[in-house]
């Protein structure tokens, strides 16, 4: 087993999300994106409001090699960026992306990978409760029983495409275990009303970066653990892209 199964680290601009995203994108061994019945499976969870699905988005962008969207979130809209939007949707679809579902809830996404193959991209915000998905009509179970598990093995049966399957919040899935888990921590408590991993974020951000994160906003604790060796890679290229304090550990 690698030894860079658990990772920590920071990133200390929402620049740094982005690029850590983006870095776990591409270090997806190409060999394990053609398996329908098993898609990589991505656990992120944390803070709230913290940016998860920031990393979802990115992840996303750099699956189908094009650049990250100009807008830099919802609140990112001025009529200064129209034309870098209009090329950002451009260049999306000439990677055959197609979507449907629920935005911001369930997602479900096809298009051309960067080594040409299309592949299937699904995203489940786990808060919700399934009856709350597109296809919450389709799961055949009494709403006191259905979980969020069986909304994921419903979204695995209907995938088109091998690829990845992104999960947001996912405290409640009890038997499935992701390959790969993301803890991502601001200042904010999480869903399960945890102790944080990192109590003392913004002075790590003055003493460690010396300042580099101010105004503090997009601070971040990150945690990336591999549970399927077979992505041992992103590990490896989390590594390299978290940033590090100069002394001790979080």
């Amino acid at each position: 087993m690698s030894k860079l199964q658990n990772i920590t680290g920071f990133t200390l601009s929402r620049r740094d999300l982005v690029e850590f995203a983006r870095a776990l994108a591409r270090a997806v061994p190409e060999q394990m994106l053609d398996d329908k019945k098993h898609p990589l499976i991505m656990g992120i969870k944390g803070s709230f409001n913290c940016g998860k699905k920031c990393i979802v988005d990115s992840f996303i962008e750099a699956a189908i090699d094009i650049a990250p969207c100009p807008l830099e979130g919802a609140g990112g809209w001025s009529p200064e960026n129209k034309d870098a939007y209009r090329d950002y949707l451009a260049a999306r679809a000439a990677r055959d992306y197609k979507f449907y579902g629920l935005s911001g809830r369930d997602e479900h996404m096809v298009g051309r990978h960067a080594n040409g193959h299309m592949v299937s991209l699904d995203y489940l915000d786990l808060n919700y409760h399934p009856r709350f998905f597109s296809f919450g009509g389709q799961l055949n179970l009494p709403d006191d029983f259905v979980t969020s598990d069986d909304a994921v093995d419903y979204c695995l049966r209907q995938r088109e495409y091998g690829g990845v399957m992104l999960l947001q919040n996912t405290e409640d899935l009890y038997d499935l275990r992701p390959d790969v888990e993301i803890w991502l921590e601001n200042e904010h408590k999480n869903f399960q009303g945890d102790a944080r991993r990192c109590p003392d974020l913004k002075q790590k951000m003055r003493d460690d970066f010396e300042n580099a994160a101010s105004p503090y906003d997009w601070g971040r604790y990150v945690e990336v653990q591999v549970n399927n060796p077979a992505y041992a890679s992103l590990a490896e290229a989390a590594q390299l892209v978290l940033k590090q304090p100069k002394v001790g550990g979080a």
